[in-house]
């Protein structure tokens, strides 16, 4: 029985999948022929917005593309699909309503964005900050006041009046990756997280914590406009609504979340039908490993986000012209790398976001073993 990844990536001109064969200890190889590309200008430019209905729908119709060319390919007894995980284009940022969907293309953020609504926001985050706390900040996020980072864009979305009705709708902001395992694992009934890595490019994290940022979250959530979809409770004729929490969990990548580590659900949370069963047999009759996504450019240069400091052995992946990708490289001091800044591999983001995936199931298999031993 043949081990067969799928790589996601969710890059800004293409949406693509490709299948890899993985082969516990040995070399993870690309299977000849199963790999499916849409191009798609993912992201406008200056506004940063992200063209997210079409992206999510890229990105489903390249897994159904690449299950077909498995199985016009392999016989159907002869693999297995064991793991699926995301290169994403960071950074990325979606608003989504209390069922998991995108409000709208306007209630996104990217790394592209140049609006001068939000040039200004960050001018004045600056002058309200202050240079020692600012410093601070930096040191703590590993990023600087900038367009490209979610702090002043949040700030200039709800700021704008505008958008006051659909913030109204906003209960969490998401990443591309997330929106997706949300659907695919059945809508639970949590909080779906994002990586290390996807929270890292959002500048908004401390990467010596793993947790956003007190400071940054403070200056999200007090901002003007600033509002949550509010559910309301009754309690001794008393009603009341929660306090303001838009940002989700954050999580290693491969984070053992039992959600993520068993096949895809017949069934949603809410008792309905979920499509993907029947969509993607491939995915209902064995556990698969759903990865929480990995930052493109994060992938290659700071291992996949993790946390300054962490004693967890990391992923160092040199991408060029790897084909087929071979051997791993641990280390354990990850770098934050600023967004328009170039990274040695940027193209070979299936590869190293393959080569995570396989040194996280291999991790598992041995401590499986060590267990039964």
């Amino acid at each position: 029985m043949r081990s067969i990844i799928l790589a996601i990536d969710v890059g800004r001109s293409k949406i693509g999948c490709t299948g890899y064969e993985y082969n516990g200890l040995g070399p993870v190889t690309a299977v000849n022929g199963i790999s499916h590309n849409i191009p798609l200008l993912a992201v406008i430019a200056n506004t940063g917005n992200i063209r997210i209905h079409e992206v999510l729908t890229a990105i489903e119709n390249c897994i159904d593309e690449t299950l077909r060319l498995l199985r016009l390919h392999m016989p159907e007894s002869s693999y297995q699909v064991v793991a699926i995980g995301f290169a994403t284009s960071v950074m990325n940022l979606v608003a989504v309503d209390i069922y998991g969907e995108p409000v709208g293309e306007i209630a996104t953020c990217s790394d592209a964005c140049d609006r001068e609504d939000v040039v200004i926001e960050c001018q004045r985050l600056i002058d309200h900050i202050g240079p020692e706390k600012l410093n601070a900040l930096h040191q703590r996020t590993g990023a600087p006041i900038h367009a490209s980072y979610s702090l002043p864009q949040l700030r200039a979305f709800y700021g704008n009046e505008n958008n006051k009705s659909m913030a109204k709708q906003i209960e969490k902001w998401q990443t591309i990756s997330s929106i997706c395992l949300f659907r695919w694992s059945g809508r639970p009934f949590v909080q779906m997280p994002i990586s290390f890595s996807e929270a890292s490019w959002t500048g908004m994290l401390d990467l010596h914590t793993g947790c956003w940022d007190d400071e940054a979250v403070d200056l999200f959530e007090t901002c003007n406009g600033i509002v949550q979809f509010q559910y309301e409770v009754e309690d001794d004729d008393e009603e009341y609504v929660e306090g303001i929490d838009l940002l989700p969990p954050t999580v290693d990548f491969d984070a053992a979340l039992p959600f993520l580590r068993h096949s895809i659900p017949r069934n949603n949370g809410d008792g309905s039908a979920n499509s993907y069963w029947e969509r993607w047999p491939e995915l209902r009759s064995l556990p698969v490993q759903l990865f929480v996504g990995v930052g493109d450019r994060g992938s290659v240069a700071d291992g996949g986000g993790f946390i300054v400091g962490s004693a967890r052995p990391q992923l160092n992946v040199q991408t060029t012209d790897i084909s087929p990708v071979k051997g791993y490289t641990m280390h354990e001091t990850p770098r934050c790398v600023s967004p328009h800044e170039q990274v040695d591999g940027n193209n070979g983001d299936h590869h190293s976001i393959v080569l995570l995936m396989a040194a996280s199931l291999q991790q598992a298999a041995l401590r499986k073993s060590a267990e039964i031993l």
